[in-house]
């Protein structure tokens, strides 16, 4: 008994040992097992940080890129200062994140900004993103631009997400310098008639060359923007100027061989008398001179009258007789500035304009003690204000470059036409007989010349959408009844160019306002589109008429119409043959000519040639300048990754 109860007792311990090694190998697989799933769990963990860092990083990459890119083609960074950057001696880098600014020559900062998101900012991680800039060394004026990024928080993958953008520097287009202001007529040593001239404009200059005989028969030429003067003016009575008037350099005068009483220069803004240099001349600029170019003093008859005062720069004047007049209304100021001197030896009773010494001289030989001149330094209120208005516009017509600018604006010359257009003389010829039905493609050269008359309205359509198109003049050309129309005229336009010696007839059409004859480039007008009314708003002509030298452009009919900036070069001119025609452009041609004619009945068939504002070439609609455009274009993106950040010449 003793026996079997001994035996019962070591098989009770062996069932314990076996269920305690038992647990002990449930533990072991158990701690194997979560083990395996807590480094499972770490391991997708880190590749989860990995991945979405580097998903980060294509982000931020991409962003930047875009953002650089973006600011180039709007020119926020313009292709002086991309240029800049690209040919900077030493390291080109520029920081996009970090707390440092973004400065040339930086170094990217690898310690600011790391904290991106919980849990994954620690001291020793990065997050970087910067930019350099190189020449292409397979294209010397094109650019490669290499972003990189690193955000590496876990320091599981230091590799540099990497985007390389190629900018290829297009070809540089035609920019012609043509048509700057409203209005340039004449040139240095010539003699131009300017007759029936009403320039509403407000806007730009008009600027007239040489000497200037303006025939004025019955008031007829009037000018609403500044006008120019460069030469001796033969001045007609009944000429009205509404804005300011500016005699620039030592050659421009008053020639006081004008007949009848009341001739001169008569505006309501201000008279501005301005010897600075110009065109290689130097000297002070006389204000009257005989026919023979003689300084003189102003007979009786030579009104000079401006509502909005008169500035004195280098220049002298004598007048006689009640010469200098002005509205009491209207700032009644005549200010004798540095280098002028005025003398005046009225012996009458007008004492309407009060004269200002500010630096010059003015003598009163008058007899008058109201004639005499105030210090500018003594002026107090309204005189001191008018004063400094005077003074200040003076100033800037002196010393700025705008005016500078438009004064400087001549007729071009045949070489410098031959330079911009020259390569587009030999295009597709297009017959006097072809069927204009059909709309002409756009983005393509043709050739015209002859008689385009069809007795009946045609029109010729040219499709602008394609791009710029050229219309080359060989010989002579007429229309009769015929129109050129251009459509999609959003950015590019069409030029037509008159060869040397060429010369266009716009005529023989019905004097009505439908058909047309001539070219219509502009899209809005009045009257459901009706091409008889007038343009709305300041838009761009879509057209351009250039000659080559010795040009004539002749408008002989009332029902023309010409939507254009026209641009002669040399020996040309412009002849309205009658009134009445629509235009809408500018002008610049060495002669201008308008001669009325009669109808049937001994009428006028209208009476003067009117110019509306038009912006200029390189002008938005609305006033000032274009905004800029890039010279580049992105040809190429290439992404890759490395190890390192990149150097500022590697490839």
């Amino acid at each position: 008994m003793k026996f079997l109860h001994s035996g019962k007792l070591h098989q009770r311990s062996s069932r314990r040992g076996g269920m305690l090694i038992l647990v002990l190998m449930i533990f072991a697989v158990s701690l194997i097992l979560i083990s395996s799933a807590m480094t499972i769990t770490l391991a997708s963990r880190n590749r989860y940080y990995v991945d979405t860092e580097k998903s980060q990083e294509r982000l931020t990459l991409s962003c930047a890129a875009e953002t650089v890119i973006d600011a180039i083609m709007s020119q926020e960074i313009t292709d002086d200062q991309l240029r800049l950057m690209a040919t900077t001696n030493g390291a080109s880098n520029y920081v996009i994140t970090g707390a440092s600014s973004s400065k040339l020559n930086s170094s990217p900062s690898s310690n600011a900004g790391t904290s991106i998101a919980p849990g994954l900012a620690n001291s020793t991680g990065k997050n970087e993103t910067y930019f350099t800039v190189r020449p292409d060394p397979d294209a010397a004026n094109d650019i490669i631009m290499e972003f990189s990024t690193v955000i590496d928080l876990t320091g599981s993958d230091g590799n540099y997400e990497n985007l390389r953008v190629y900018l290829h520097k297009k070809p540089d287009t035609p920019n012609p310098q043509l048509c700057a202001n409203m209005a340039t007529f004449g040139a240095e040593g010539s003699s131009i008639s300017i007759p029936r001239l009403h320039i509403t404009a407000t806007n730009s200059y008009s600027v007239f060359h040489g000497n200037v005989d303006i025939i004025a028969a019955s008031g007829e030429t009037h000018v609403s923007n500044k006008m120019v003067f460069t030469g001796k003016v033969r001045p007609a009575q009944g000429t009205l100027f509404y804005n300011d008037v500016i005699f620039y350099g030592p050659n421009a005068c008053i020639d006081t061989s004008s007949a009848g009483t009341g001739n001169g220069i008569q505006t309501t803004g201000g008279i501005y008398f301005l010897g600075v240099d110009f065109n290689g001349a130097s000297g002070k600029q006389e204000v009257f001179r005989t026919s023979s170019g003689t300084a003189t003093a102003a007979p009786g008859n030579q009104v000079v009258t401006a509502g909005g005062g008169a500035y004195f720069y280098n220049a002298n004047m004598t007048v006689n007789g009640d010469t200098l007049q002005s509205s009491s209304q209207n700032a009644p100021y005549w200010v004798v500035s540095t280098g002028s001197k005025v003398t005046n030896n009225n012996g009458g009773t007008n004492s309407s304009v009060t004269y200002i010494n500010d630096g010059g001289t003015y003598i009163n030989n008058g007899g008058s003690s109201s004639r005499n001149a105030v210090a500018a330094a003594d002026l107090t209120g309204d005189a001191q204000t008018n004063y400094q208005n005077i003074s200040s516009k003076a100033n800037q017509y002196r010393t700025g470059s705008e005016l500078k600018s438009a004064a400087e604006q001549q007729v071009p010359t045949s070489e410098y036409i031959n330079e911009l257009f020259g390569d587009h003389k030999n295009g597709t010829s297009v017959s006097s007989g072809a069927n204009f039905s059909q709309v002409f493609e756009g983005g393509k050269d043709y050739k015209m010349s002859g008689t385009y008359n069809f007795g009946s309205p045609t029109t010729m359509e040219i499709n602008l959408a394609q791009g710029n198109t050229y219309i080359y003049f060989s010989s002579d050309v007429t229309f009769n009844n015929f129109t050129i129309k251009v459509s999609n005229a959003t950015e590019n336009r069409l030029y037509i160019l008159l060869g040397t010696g060429v010369k266009f007839h716009v005529g023989g059409g019905p004097n009505d306002w439908k058909p047309q004859t001539g070219i219509i480039s502009c899209d809005t007008r009045t009257g459901s589109g009706d091409s008889s009314k007038a343009v709305t708003g300041s838009q761009h002509p879509a057209c351009v008429i250039a000659g080559f030298g010795n040009n004539l452009l002749h408008v002989a009919t009332q029902c023309s119409v010409l939507e254009a900036y026209i641009s002669l070069a040399g020996e040309s001119t412009i002849w309205y043959q009658t009134g009445g025609n629509r235009f809408y452009g500018r002008m610049e041609a060495k002669n201008f000519v308008f001669n009325f004619q009669l109808d049937n009945g001994g009428s006028i068939q209208g009476n003067q040639l009117t110019m509306e504002d038009c912006p200029g070439m390189d002008e938005n609609s609305g006033g000032g300048e274009t905004p800029l455009a890039p010279h580049y274009e992105v040809t190429g993106y290439e992404y890759f990754y490395r190890t390192a950040a990149p150097a500022g010449d590697e490839g």
